[in-house]
């Protein structure tokens, strides 16, 4: 008995804009984390100004806005950070501790510190181990861009 499986192949990223749009969410991620999101308060002092024209048929209702701004924009967040979480939950152990060390903590560290101080690894080591955790990462997030067929470059940085 044969199984007739579709061809399944990895895809391949472009290096340079993958790892800029993984370090991009990276960056989002420790934003959403450190500074707090600042609630809008409503007016509610009336400001009379002179119209001209006419009736254009559209009413707001900014308190309302302002209102599902509050309860939403937070809500997005914490749902984005999950999300990160969730994904950094799926890789591998040492792509895991890697991507702890140098994308999820409150201020920023040097690659450096990372291989040398915490992983105790070369700096070649660090580098493919981060590269396969950026693959998975664009797969799960879906960030990634795809090489282009008619690209020569090598895909290292």
């Amino acid at each position: 008995m044969s199984f007739d499986l579709p061809d399944i192949r990895k895809p391949v990223y472009d290096r340079e804009l993958t790892t800029q749009a993984i370090e991009d969410v990276f960056e989002r991620y420790r934003y959403f984390k450190t500074v707090e999101f600042e609630e809008i308060e409503a007016k509610v002092t009336p400001v009379y100004e002179e119209r001209t024209g006419g009736n254009t048929g559209v009413t707001s209702d900014s308190t309302a806005n302002i209102a599902m701004r509050n309860v939403d924009e937070p809500n997005a967040r914490l749902m984005y950070i999950a999300k990160v979480e969730r994904c950094v939950n799926h890789l591998p152990l040492p792509q895991q501790k890697l991507i702890r060390l140098k994308y999820m903590q409150d201020e920023e560290v040097y690659d450096y510190q990372v291989y040398q101080i915490e992983l105790g690894i070369a700096e070649g080591t660090f580098s493919k181990l981060r590269w396969r955790a950026f693959e998975m990462l664009a797969g799960m997030l879906k960030v990634g861009v795809l090489k282009q067929k008619g690209d020569t470059r090598d895909g290292k940085n």
